[in-house]
């Protein structure tokens, strides 16, 4: 969307250029800088921190505030804002993304195992300053292949989102919108943004970052490959011994069990329980034991 005059206008009266009373120690608290020194929050250990579970493959847009938990690491203080992977099948694809404004947030992301450990950084080699483009405004963007190992055999766990002490010190110099950007309507090419002012890097900000990846280890199949996959196992088994049920019927078969224990209909909960595990499930057994116990 292109800004009107009057928004032009007020832009160019507050925002590049120092307004009277704007003192560094004014800049420092808008940037997070005063707050980020305070001894008072300061420091969580990796595995002191709390981890945000990703549920589904999406966009998540991560704020860090100046309450946010602060680390420090050899490469500075930091807040910090942590993730939980979800579960997938083979990698996981991320796209990190700060976008760059009247300051900006210059992301570093550490990945983590199961124990807190650091397996790999995303840093500025690969998360670069980039103009705008039809798809994303300017700003700090990078991708990278999340791996079902690392090669010491270790499983990625944790995410953790951090900015460094030089990052901190620099600052960055804007471009000028792409012809793409301008065509799109997002930007106006007499926008102030579009100036000589240099941005200033923050300690606090918004961090984006998409997940793209199989959820659930749930293998997509055409058709064929399904037919291929059935007619190999029937060469090696019996149709009763062939897992057919789905996640959904496996969970609906252990629903039904337990509405059986809870009316006293042990003997339909066992027959349920039995039906779903000629079916397949490896589920159904053990929650008619566990609604048993629990009667």
């Amino acid at each position: 969307m292109k800004y009107t005059t009057l928004a032009l206008c007020l832009l160019a009266m507050s925002g590049c250029t120092s307004q009277p009373g704007t003192t560094q120690s004014s800049i420092n608290d808008h940037l997070g800088l005063k707050a980020l020194q305070s001894s008072d929050k300061c420091c969580l250990s990796l595995d002191q921190l709390d981890y945000q579970k990703v549920i589904k493959p999406e966009a998540i847009k991560l704020t860090l505030t100046d309450n946010s938990p602060i680390v420090e690491l050899k490469s500075g203080k930091s807040f910090a804002y942590g993730l939980a992977l979800p579960n997938a099948i083979g990698t996981i694809e991320l796209t990190v993304y700060s976008v760059v404004e009247k300051k900006a947030f210059v992301p570093s992301v550490l990945i983590l195992d199961e124990n807190h450990k650091v397996l790999d950084v995303i840093d500025s080699s690969t998360i670069k300053y980039s103009e705008s483009t039809l798809l994303y405004r300017s700003g700090f963007i990078g991708e990278y292949s999340l791996p079902v190992l690392y090669p010491n055999s270790v499983a990625p766990k944790y995410l953790l989102v951090v900015t460094t002490t030089e990052a901190l010190s620099q600052s960055t110099a804007p471009m000028p919108p792409s012809e793409f950007a301008l065509q799109s309507g997002q930007v106006s090419a007499d926008a102030p943004f579009y100036s000589t002012n240099k941005i200033p890097h923050s300690a606090i900000g918004d961090v984006t970052i998409e997940f793209r990846y199989n959820p659930d280890g749930v293998i997509k199949e055409s058709e064929d490959q399904k037919g291929q996959r059935e007619k190999a196992v029937s060469e090696f088994v019996e149709n009763d011994q062939v897992s057919t049920i789905s996640r959904s019927d496996e969970e609906l078969y252990n629903t039904q069990i337990r509405k059986a224990v809870t009316e006293g209909d042990f003997e339909k909960a066992l027959k349920i329980s039995e039906e779903a595990q000629k079916k397949g499930s490896s589920t159904s057994k053990q929650t008619f034991i566990d609604a048993m116990k629990g009667y």
